[in-house]
């Protein structure tokens, strides 16, 4: 028998952030991840997010694929829901604009890294930030983090990102620490399978192609009046979720360089 000391001792996750992402290949003029987070009622949430996708009849929802009445319903449905569980299920999109000054001039971007590295932004700023209205959360939070299967993040990377090892010699060590603490799981899962990462994928596509429409860089089609209806509809739900701010249950983050030294990374 192992002795005390070496045995894994393994933690009931408390909170659970379930991702994707859009535009983050290196075509498109923005990019953007979307944290869907929520507490143990995440099965309940899962099953009624599948509900609303199998009545439409689909076999899941993507936002790029978003060109049919019935897509659009189902969409504006899981907005409703998401309005109406506000404050159990919050939301978080981090968006980047690839012409900003952390991508001007910078010669060979590794987008792969980038991404990774907004996803650690987005999730300092849901572990620390978003849930800490709840009474005891600083002491008793404990996350997993789940992205989809076929995010182009590499998973060990990630690991090794909330274990600390890029940080544990830092002058915010002991900032971080605390942050790392909290994340007890990173895994992936088949977006078909996991209904919650399908609603990040609706946000994270809406985020993206608000910042299009606002910016007229879209296509008039008649595939893309669905997504002008479901942006429209979605601006009236959630009026003032563009800000980085506490209180707010759903809010796109329109992330700007930290400062002069925050550049994209590019490939080695």
């Amino acid at each position: 028998m192992p002795s005390r000391s070496k045995q894994r001792v393994l933690i009931e996750p408390s909170h659970f952030s379930f991702s994707d992402e859009s535009g983050t290949d290196s075509k498109s003029s923005f990019a953007s991840i979307c944290s869907v987070s929520t507490t143990t009622l995440q099965n309940r949430y899962n099953s009624h997010v599948s509900t609303i996708v199998e009545k439409a009849g689909l076999s899941e929802f993507k936002f790029t694929s978003l060109n049919s009445i019935k897509k659009f319903l189902a969409a504006k449905e899981l907005l409703d829901f998401v309005k109406l569980v506000e404050g159990n299920l919050r939301v978080k999109v981090i968006i980047w604009d690839k012409s900003d000054s952390r991508h001007s001039g910078v010669i060979g971007i590794d987008h792969v890294a980038n991404t990774e590295r907004m996803y650690w932004h987005l999730h300092k700023n849901v572990i620390l930030d978003s849930w800490s209205d709840v009474r005891n959360y600083s002491e008793t939070s404990k996350w997993c983090l789940v992205c989809d299967k076929d995010s182009k993040m590499n998973l060990p990377q990630l690991k090794k990102i909330f274990n600390n090892e890029f940080y544990k010699h830092s002058e915010f060590n002991g900032y971080y620490r605390h942050l790392f603490s909290k994340v007890v799981g990173i895994q992936e899962e088949c977006s078909k399978a996991c209904n919650l990462i399908q609603l990040a994928d609706l946000f994270a596509g809406l985020a993206c192609f608000q910042k299009k429409y606002e910016s007229g860089d879209f296509l008039e089609s008649s595939s893309n009046k669905f997504k002008v209806q479901l942006l429209k509809y979605f601006e009236t739900v959630f009026p003032n979720c563009k800000y980085k701010s506490k209180g707010r249950y759903v809010n796109i983050w329109n992330y700007k360089a930290q400062s002069s030294f925050d550049k994209a990374p590019t490939r080695k």
